[in-house]
């Protein structure tokens, strides 16, 4: 299917007699999924799977499921020892036989623990590059704690060359889950009338995610178009960021949260979203995209308007994400670093509604043509 999920649905039955005859239980599945949701796509599949399996299963056995702690999402239940960040220590965790442990991670885990308990990690979504502290004489911990997993799912072919010359053959090409994730959201995005009011009859132009330094960028590109209309979202929402955006942007500006009604947009021209997560949905309504981040660590997430088709810039820090640089070779996407360079990329995608959505039609094909990980590693794990 286009999506891969009627071929997913297909593969329930076999997975389910797969995990009875391998498990005789029900199996529990824990997925880290980090900031960018490198594992959400794959927890959906997985906490399906699990569903349909428990519910097969007699109710004697239902009753004596191990039971996930009610403090924490599922997606957030995870053991390690992170390097960074925190973790569910092991003990709160219900591991019977045949638990999983999907990471989205690499984390320095007990190898010993792991085999007596008879738990089965892997690793997905991974890139590496030759400069990573895996492949320097001093990151033998970390190559250490690489060896955990029984399989090692990455995105491209460079990593897995990389990592055949620290001896690591368990590796897999299989592509990056986001793209599934983010593929999936146009068919489950919901209307928001009061941003349809807003944009009217009007061009739209969203920036998501927005950092100080994008903001110092964006506010003079802002003012300098006034035919066009903007829905601009901090990264961070203190009230002195805002009400600086508020004070600097010309043209009517008003706050997400302080409108009841559609009548409280009219005669705005900026319109400032200080809630959180409807972000990704708001995309839908973009004819051009600015991505913040880029002048910091590193950029958010591209793949999230690229879905919806929308051309996409950003600052210059973009090179740890594979999508950003395959659609800035594409033409989807740009970096700048100045308002003048913001200016330069915008004013033809502007003058010329064409290409705009020629542009617009790369970024949506790229991320379709890149689907599939998950089903992948779905079938890989499962044998099915």
């Amino acid at each position: 299917a286009g999506n891969g999920v009627a071929l997913l649905e297909e593969a329930f039955p076999a997975v389910k007699q797969n995990l009875q005859q391998r498990f005789e239980t029900v199996v529990e599945f824990a997925v880290h999924a980090g900031k960018n949701l490198e594992g959400q796509a794959l927890f959906d599949e997985l906490e399906k799977i699990r569903s349909e399996v428990a519910g097969a299963m007699p109710q004697a056995a239902q009753s004596a499921a191990p039971k996930k702690p009610q403090s924490a999402p599922p997606s957030e239940a995870i053991y390690g020892k992170p390097f960074k960040g925190n973790a569910v220590p092991m003990k709160d965790l219900s591991m019977d036989m045949g638990s999983i442990i999907v990471e989205g991670k690499v984390f320095n885990i007990d190898h010993k623990e792991l085999k007596k308990r008879n738990i089965h990690t892997y690793i997905f979504s991974s890139l590496f590059r030759r400069n990573s502290i895996f492949f320097k004489p001093w990151g033998w911990m970390f190559r250490r704690a690489l060896g955990t997993f029984e399989l090692i799912f990455v995105q491209n072919e460079e990593s897995k060359r990389l990592l055949a010359e620290i001896g690591f053959d368990n590796v897999i090409v299989a592509g990056d889950t986001r793209f599934d994730r983010a593929a999936a959201l146009p068919a489950q995005a919901v209307r928001y009338p009061l941003i349809e009011h807003f944009k009217g009859e009007s061009r739209l132009f969203i920036v998501g995610s927005s950092w100080r330094p994008d903001e110092d960028l964006l506010v003079p590109f802002v003012n300098a178009h006034p035919d066009v209309k903007f829905v601009i979202a901090p990264h961070e929402m203190e009230q002195p960021r805002i009400e600086r955006l508020i004070n600097e942007c010309v043209g009517g500006v008003v706050r997400y949260s302080e409108c009841r009604t559609e009548r409280d947009v009219e005669g705005a021209r900026v319109l400032i979203i200080d809630v959180i997560g409807i972000l990704n949905q708001l995309y839908q309504y973009a004819d051009w995209v600015y991505i913040g981040g880029g002048f910091g660590v590193c950029i958010h997430n591209t793949q999230e308007p690229a879905t919806y088709g929308a051309p996409i810039a950003f600052g210059p820090k973009y090179h740890k994400f594979k999508e950003a640089c395959d659609m800035i070779a594409l033409g989807a996407c740009a970096s700048v670093t100045t308002t003048e360079e913001l200016e330069e990329w915008f004013a033809p995608l502007k003058a010329d509604e064409k290409r705009r959505a020629h542009f617009a039609r790369i970024a949506a094909d790229y991320i379709a043509a890149n689907k599939g990980a998950t089903e992948l590693i779905v079938r890989t794990i499962f044998e099915v």
